[in-house]
């Protein structure tokens, strides 16, 4: 056996692992103590007084693009469940809440379009059925 190979059975037998774990981050030592009259910050949470959501400009492109209806309505829906998670983090942010209201639009003009095309077609079937029949 090589050299190498029989260091590497040396320290397994020693019980030495050869992957331990990364270290814990740095932190505090633990004999810091903060100084009297002052507590430490709060943890930051996100979601302050202006701040956007990271994808707030592409959530309102979506929007958009549903609302003209130039790919479908399908951006828009998309944008909306984008927007609606992106509220409960980010409730004050104006972008995402123009993108969810353009959003809630082409869901609805989705529901009415998708009836309008089954009232169409329903009609077309009776239309041709009745004339099919009589002939």
């Amino acid at each position: 056996m090589s050299a190498l190979a029989l260091s590497l059975a040396d320290a397994l037998r020693r019980g030495v692992h050869l992957y331990a774990p990364p270290p814990p981050p740095p932190s505090y030592p633990p004999s810091y103590v903060p100084p009297p009259g002052t507590t430490p910050p709060p943890a930051y949470r996100g979601g302050g007084m202006n701040e956007q959501h990271p994808n707030a400009v592409l959530m309102l492109i979506l929007a958009i693009l549903g609302i003209t209806g130039m790919l479908t309505h399908i951006p828009g829906i998309v944008a909306f469940f984008m927007a609606k998670n992106a509220l409960t983090q980010y409730p004050n942010c104006g972008m995402t809440k123009a993108a969810y209201w353009l959003g809630l639009v082409c869901v609805i003009l989705m529901s009415l379009a998708l009836v309008a095309v089954c009232i169409y077609f329903v009609f077309i079937a009776l239309v041709f059925g009745g004339i099919m029949a009589g002939a």
